[in-house]
């Protein structure tokens, strides 16, 4: 009699596991090539070993900078006021 209560609260535990979700319905079979990818996705040695090689191909692609031209762009404006100001002419501003 013991054994049947002792077999129904492990069933009741069991059960109410299952339906809380702390364990598994079912279990997932991984194949080799799961095991790969999630391997690639989520190894820190492979994550930081990427991020270093793409540093590295950031600092090759950089290095041609002293290699091109370089074109350096500006703009200015003056109004005529400031230009005879400047070169001590006065602006006729009457028309005839």
């Amino acid at each position: 009699m013991l054994a049947k209560f002792l077999q129904a609260c492990v069933r009741g535990a069991l059960i109410t596991a299952c339906l809380a979700g702390s364990i598994p319905a079912a279990v997932e079979t991984l194949t080799w090539d799961d095991c790969l990818k999630i391997a690639a996705t989520q190894n820190p040695s492979l994550q930081s070993a990427r991020k270093a090689l793409d540093a590295k191909a950031a600092a090759y692609h950089g290095s041609f900078n002293a290699l091109l031209p370089n074109l350096t762009l500006g703009y200015s404006y003056a109004t005529s006021d400031q230009l005879s100001a400047a070169s001590g002419l006065t602006a006729n501003t009457s028309w005839h």
